[in-house]
């Protein structure tokens, strides 16, 4: 009995497992890496690539620039048995747990932390597409679907292009556990048993690790909507509904339980922010056509031109077969339960993701949606549009003659009306017919607009004959289906493969972990006495945090208030990443000075001869490295790390802070900071700040060795945030802003220790309320367990 389980579950896991082995071949078998980090070899602190030579996917920067540092930075403090709550190299300091972007506590990432950190992230994304698959198999099993319908809809949802060109990023953590999701909410919707709600807590609690809270609160909410729609369909006694709605409420509550490590400090994050919204505009109508021709304006890996958005967000595709069958599967009949669901979550989906006017803005509007990216509803409306193949499929098989042929005439529509309408409408695309087979052929094509779309819509028109072929042939064999039904999964897999091939990229991990540039070495020598650096076109955040370096940028959402604002306040401004400084602004000396940055690194473009295209202020600054992997300038005018200031200037709230603080010199932010306090400054003549030395640091805890020349306020360059903490002498002192993003403590004259440590309350809590809900949990999985084994 155990086996023939086992079984069920190996073999439709299998498929998909291989599939994924094949589609990142060159990582899983070939010896390269999956990963996207060859983009910081092409600009310094790496010498210049040579001609020729280009970037896998420069659509994956998102990867390359912060994913995969930051996931190093959550590796390194996982396998030290602590949590990664907040990181020093980004900023002046930001809460690394809040930001989620790393997904550090997500199960699958737990592999990068366990076995080798490069070689592993091919392998996590195989189990991701596995997860994917697998779930949407058992969701079309458990809905009555057959074995090869089944089998259909799991390639199409696995593979479909908007999961695999998010694998990267953490909002496919989330989006894998979807087809799980419903699976065990209808489950719970069927038996209202007590480990059936306890297994769905699990999922929901995953899904909440993901990393990107945005993407689990769009899978909660299309979940919420399945079960009020099997409820709603089975239409149970009252006591068995309102016992299976109590049920799906406290899985719902559990699931957030389990996730409270990371969801409270994320609460807490997007407190100290003033910029939380993620919400963009809705997609032009014409993205409507990548479900067909997703390489209508080429792919960023091959060859693209403008268009829409981009590929990443705006590609939904799940294969031209499924296609075709999850839009004739509705002309068979009239559409009634999950079929009749599924079509309304891939309409309603679509309608509100693309832009189709007052139902897009009504949504668009509502409490919370207000703040989310609604066009990544994509996820849904490709899931949905997976689940209809699959049951389309199903009533090509069981249906009646009359059914059979009413989707074939509309599989025949699906087929050729959406290129022919493109064909009528350019016709003029049509001379340049021999270039657009070469580019479908991957031969040497010019890669203009009209060459690109031409050739996509070839290669519809080519699957799609194809395809129609087969499901003719299905119509008339039913009895003697099993050999086309496995050529049909088999024209599913090899369209999505060979659309999925090389978007992740894979290279060769000399690449990816390449040794430290000259320059970096340069720069860490600058600033061993705790100070900063940036990059001016170059050492993009977060990527600075792979050597130890602490950058005066970074890219974490949410960001934080303070240090965001006060950026902005002193000149600086948005670039490639979240920040970025102009050497040429009067105002950039002082904005480095404030951040305490000692090192400056330039791409060898910004000199000519032996003198940079600098201000002159920042040009002055003596150059310590100058070599093929660019120019570190030595800013010697920094704040130090830490001070004690015996004068300072007193102010009410940030906004009064940020104004003082635009109209201040770097001296005075140094000898009369800002503080909103209310201790009054001593009166009369005072000493200049006097330096603190930095005794040792990490990323949670700085100790400092103070000598005071009077009563004073020392200020440590770090982010002012709820949770950190300090000491005088190991006495508690209370932590007040300085410079509007900084922290301070009052110190008596004389010699100190110092000790500023970090302990958010948010992260305690959160992870006393995870541990609870994970025993509960446990507790409840093993008694369900035990009496389905007494019972049974």
């Amino acid at each position: 009995m155990a086996l023939r389980r086992a079984a069920r579950w190996v073999a439709p896991a299998a498929v998909p497992f291989l599939l994924a082995v094949v589609l990142f071949a060159p990582a899983t078998l070939g010896g390269k890496v999956l990963s996207a980090s060859d983009l910081p070899l092409f600009q310094a602190p790496f010498p210049t690539q040579p001609l020729g030579e280009t970037v896998e996917n420069a659509a994956q920067f998102d990867a390359a620039y912060v994913f995969e540092p930051d996931g190093l930075e959550v590796r390194e403090a996982l396998r030290d048995g602590r949590l990664p709550v907040w990181s020093s190299a980004l900023s002046a300091g930001v809460p690394l747990l809040a930001s989620q972007q790393s997904a550090p506590l997500y199960p699958l990432n737990w592999i990068g932390v366990v076995l080798p950190y490069w070689e592993s992230l091919a392998w996590i994304a195989v189990l991701k597409l596995t997860l994917a698959a697998l779930g949407t198999f058992l969701l079309a099993r458990a809905l009555g679907l057959g074995v090869g319908p089944a089998a259909l809809g799991a390639i199409a949802f696995g593979f479909g292009t908007y999961l695999i060109t998010w694998l990267m990023h953490p909002h496919g953590n989330a989006y894998v556990v979807l087809p799980w999701l419903f699976l065990l909410s209808d489950r719970l919707c069927r038996t209202g048993r007590v480990r059936d709600a306890a297994a769905l807590a699990a999922a929901l609690g995953v899904a909440y690790l993901s990393g990107q809270p945005e993407s689990g609160l769009i899978v909660s909410l299309a979940t919420a909507a399945w079960v009020i729609h099997r409820l709603a369909s089975a239409r149970p006694p009252r006591d068995e509904m309102l016992r299976a709605v109590i049920l799906a409420a406290g899985a719902a509550a559990l699931g957030a339980a389990l996730a409270a490590v990371m969801i409270l400090p994320f609460v807490e994050a997007l407190r100290e922010s003033h910029d939380t919204s993620r919400s963009v505009p809705p997609f032009p109508t014409n993205v409507g056509i990548t479900p067909f021709f997703p390489g209508y304006w080429g792919r960023p890996d091959r060859a693209a031109v403008a268009g829409p958005g981009n590929f990443t967000e705006r590609t939904l595709y799940v294969g031209v077969l499924p296609t075709v069958l999850a839009a004739a599967g509705l002309f068979a009949r009239r559409p009634r339960g999950p079929q009749l669901f599924f079509a309304g979550l891939a309409v309603g989906s679509l309608a509100v993701a693309i832009d189709t006017g007052p139902i897009a803005k009504a949504v668009r509007g509502l409490p919370v949606m207000d703040a989310v990216d609604l066009d990544r509803l994509f996820i849904l409306a490709s899931f949905a549009i997976a689940m209809l193949a699959a049951i389309g499929l199903e009533r090509l098989l069981v249906g009646t003659a009359q059914e059979r042929r009413r989707m074939l005439v509309a599989a025949v529509a699906v087929s050729a009306v959406p290129a022919l309408a493109v064909l009528v409408a350019y016709p003029s695309r049509l001379g340049d017919l021999r270039d657009a087979i070469k580019q479908l052929l991957g031969g040497p094509s010019p890669a203009t607009p009209d060459v690109l779309a031409l050739a996509s819509v070839l290669r519809w028109l080519v699957l799609g004959a194809i395809a129609l072929t087969l499901l003719a042939a299905v119509a008339r064999r039913r009895a003697r289906a099993v050999p086309l039904l496995v050529a049909i999964v088999a024209l599913a897999a090899l369209d999505l493969v060979s659309m999925g091939w090389g978007y992740n990229p894979a290279i060769p991990k000399a690449q990816a972990d390449p040794p430290t540039p000259p320059a970096v070495r340069v720069m860490r020598r600058l600033t061993s006495g705790g100070g900063r650096v940036i990059g001016v076109d170059s050492l993009i955040p977060n990527t600075a945090s792979r050597w130890g370096l602490e950058d005066a940028r970074g890219h974490e959402l949410p960001v934080v208030e303070r240090t965001t604002r006060l950026w902005y306040a002193l000149g600086g401004g948005i670039g490639d990443a979240t920040r970025a400084v102009s050497p040429r602004d009067k105002r950039t000396p002082k904005l480095l000075d404030v951040f305490g940055v000692r090192a400056v690194l330039f791409n060898p473009s910004a000199f000519r001869g032996a003198q940079p295209i600098l201000s002159p202020p920042l040009g002055a600054d003596p150059i310590a490295y100058r070599g093929p992997g660019g120019v570190v300038v030595e800013h010697r005018t920094g704040l130090p790390r830490a001070f004690v200031a015996y004068r300072w200037r007193r102010t009410r709230n940030l906004d009064e802070s940020l104004f003082f603080m635009a109209a201040s010199t770097s001296r005075q932010a140094r000898d009369e900071p800002i503080l909103e306090t209310g201790d009054a400054p001593p009166g009369g003549p005072a000493p200049p700040a006097t330096p603190a030395s930095v005794i040792s640091r990490s990323d949670t805890e700085v100790t400092l060795d103070v000598r005071a020349r009077a009563a004073g306020r020392l200020v440590l360059l770090d982010t002012f945030y709820p949770g950190w903490r300090a000491e005088v002498d190991g006495r508690r002192t209370p932590i007040t802003a300085a410079n509007a993003a900084f922290q301070s403590i009052p110190v008596g004259p004389g010699r100190h220790k110092v000790r500023f440590y970090y302990h958010p309350t948010s992260v305690v809590v959160g992870g006393a309320i995870s541990l609870a809900a994970l025993a509960f949990l446990a507790g409840g999985l093993l008694l369900g367990l035990l009496r389905a084994r007494r019972t049974g």
